[in-house]
C-alpha cells in the first residue's frame, strides 16, 4: 500500500532483491559464516516476507530472527511504551538476554 501510494500501483516490491545483490540469504540463515547477528523486523514493514524465504538459521549459528506482529523494524530498538504490541516487549528481552550472553561470553 504504501509503494502504490508513492509509486503508483505498477510498482511492486522486490523481496528477493537484496538477498540477490548482497547475499542476504546467507547472512540471514547463518551460512555466510557471521555469528552472533540478530534480525527483528515487524509484520507492518513491507518487505518482511523477505524472511519466509530464509531457512532457519542453526543453533550453532548464534544467529536470531524476531518477527514482531503489528509493528515495524526498529520498534524494539526503541524504549518501552504502555502501548508496545506483545511481539515487540518479548522481541525486547530476548535481544536483550541474547546480547548480555554475548558480552559475558566476550
Amino acid at each position: 500500500a504504501q509503494c502504490a501510494a508513492l509509486y503508483g500501483h505498477g510498482v511492486r516490491p522486490d523481496i528477493a532483491a537484496l538477498a540477490q545483490r548482497y547475499g542476504g540469504f546467507a547472512l540471514a540463515d547463518g551460512s555466510a559464516g557471521v555469528s552472533r547477528l540478530i534480525w527483528s523486523h515487524g509484520t507492518l514493514d513491507p518487505w518482511h516476507g523477505w524472511f519466509r524465504n530464509v531457512a532457519q538459521p542453526s543453533a550453532s549459528s548464534d544467529v536470531h530472527h524476531f518477527l514482531m506482529e503489528g509493528a515495524a523494524h526498529h520498534l524494539d530498538l526503541r524504549g518501552p511504551h504502555p502501548e508496545d504490541p506483545p511481539a515487540v516487549v518479548h522481541a525486547r528481552q530476548r535481544e536483550a538476554e541474547i546480547i548480555h550472553r554475548w558480552i559475558i561470553e566476550a
